[in-house]
């Protein structure tokens, strides 16, 4: 502890008592403030938040119990000790109600009384550090609520860009990082490449690549694990193959992996660090979070786009999570939200020469056209689509469906009007067929397989 961070205020009609003590402390390191005058004492108190208030009891004009009543009134987390040669039990009673933390008799010892402001101190750090521990894990908590409530809103949009916005907007306005950026896999070269930035050059999101297991500023990129440099006495000069120019002046920087079904979808880069709110530890742990909450969106997005997931587990992973997300806001909106599973099948009686090109963009054309942009998609290679339409009854969404199918099954006949495919479809609603996505999962499988059946 630092005696000079403690400013104390003696109060005494007794002026050498006011300068023994004052003396004393301040050879201590203490700051100190001495008044013989208890109503120019009074006034101090007014204007100023004294650490420890050490203030005779018995005084003309304004006794001690009025300066411990100034003090109070104050609502600050000042200390008080008192010291009297006129002690009484009713006096030591008043002062303990008034929240008196010691009471001393004189005469006094000066090192007993050093023992006591010294411990007097210790106890006012030690609450003033209790008092922003607890002001900074609410800061934490709030932050981490209103990042859950954001996500649950992020998957409801449909456009990916407004997405990676909306997610560097809230690094910006919550940990008040300017610098930082979304990267993805280039599927074309394997490496991954900023998506969306703020605050970085346009050399750097241009250029800036990178691939697993890359060695940047002596720490190697890994797919399941954050690295970062918070502490340099360098500036970053290369990140992946970019050389930094003077136009990114970045001297800590960290990369937390995207990851959701054992795969890293991509990073969330951040190259700067405000310790206005949290710590740079504290930050690093919300930005896994947060990387943690984003890494579904990123996988939905690849459904959304032209290629499809190939992987049974990660489609199964996807489309559960869509499923759950989809019941949660019913359930806050107390909603429905209706559900479908749609399966081409090629019919092997049938002997047409299938272009696998065309039946692709029919296909997802179709579903896209009928079903319009309220609806959610995760398609499995192109075959086979979840659908979610939340708001929807499932009589309108099997309806939709049933006309995708004639739509379909009309366009590839053979020449005597056999289906060269058939499309199957289940349809299942929230709250009517279950309430969670386990069940309605279970009864879009259940109903297919009679179907197939």
């Amino acid at each position: 502890m630092n005696n000079e961070q403690i400013h104390i205020l003696v109060v005494d009609d007794e002026s050498p008592i006011v300068q023994q003590v004052t003396f004393f402390l301040s050879e201590l390191g203490y700051r100190i403030t001495g008044e013989t005058d208890s109503v120019k004492a009074l006034e101090l108190i007014a204007g100023f938040d004294y650490d420890i208030v050490l203030t005779d009891l018995m005084m003309p004009k304004v006794s001690g119990m009025d300066v411990i009543k100034a003090v109070n009134q104050k609502g600050s987390d000042t200390q008080i000790i008192i010291f009297t040669g006129f002690a009484t039990t009713d006096s030591a009673i008043d002062a303990i109600k008034y929240g008196v933390y010691w009471y001393i008799k004189k005469p006094y010892n000066l090192k007993e009384l050093a023992e006591i402001i010294q411990r007097a101190a210790e106890k006012l750090l030690l609450r003033r550090e209790n008092v922003a521990l607890n002001q900074k894990i609410r800061k934490m908590f709030a932050y981490i609520t209103t990042l859950y409530d954001i996500t649950t809103i992020l998957y409801q949009v449909e456009d990916f860009d407004a997405v990676m916005d909306m997610i560097l907007d809230t690094l910006h306005e919550g940990l008040k990082i300017s610098k930082a950026a979304i990267f993805v896999m280039d599927e074309e070269d394997t490496q991954y490449a900023i998506f969306k930035a703020r605050g970085l050059s346009s050399g750097m999101i241009a250029e800036c690549r990178f691939r697993i297991g890359e060695n940047i500023d002596g720490q190697v990129i890994r797919a399941d694990q954050a690295v970062s440099c918070t502490e340099s006495d360098l500036s970053l000069t290369r990140l992946g193959r970019y050389e930094l120019s003077a136009d990114d002046p970045i001297e800590r920087w960290m990369l937390i992996p995207i990851r959701y079904a054992d795969k890293t979808h991509g990073f969330l880069g951040v190259f700067d660090f405000s310790e206005e709110t949290f710590s740079r530890e504290e930050s690093a742990r919300l930005l896994k979070i947060m990387a943690t909450q984003v890494a579904p969106i990123l996988e939905m997005s690849r459904c959304r786009s032209p290629k499809q997931i190939s992987d049974n587990q990660i489609f199964e992973n996807a489309a559960n999570r869509l499923v759950s997300e989809k019941i949660l806001a019913a359930q806050k909106n107390r909603s429905i939200v209706s559900f479908a599973f749609l399966r081409l099948q090629r019919n092997p009686e049938v002997t047409r020469v299938l272009n696998l090109k065309e039946l692709r963009t029919i296909y997802q054309n179709t579903v896209t056209s009928e079903l319009g942009p309220a609806a959610d998609l995760v398609w499995q290679n192109f075959d086979s689509i979840l659908i979610t339409q939340p708001g929807e009854n499932s009589i309108m969404l099997e309806f939709s469906c049933t006309q995708i199918k004639r739509t379909i099954e009309q366009r590839f006949q053979d020449a005597r009007g056999n289906q060269a495919i058939r499309l199957q479809f289940a349809v299942s609603c929230y709250p009517i067929d279950g309430e969670s996505a386990t069940e309605i999962i279970a009864q879009l499988a259940s109903k297919i397989f009679h179907e197939n059946g």
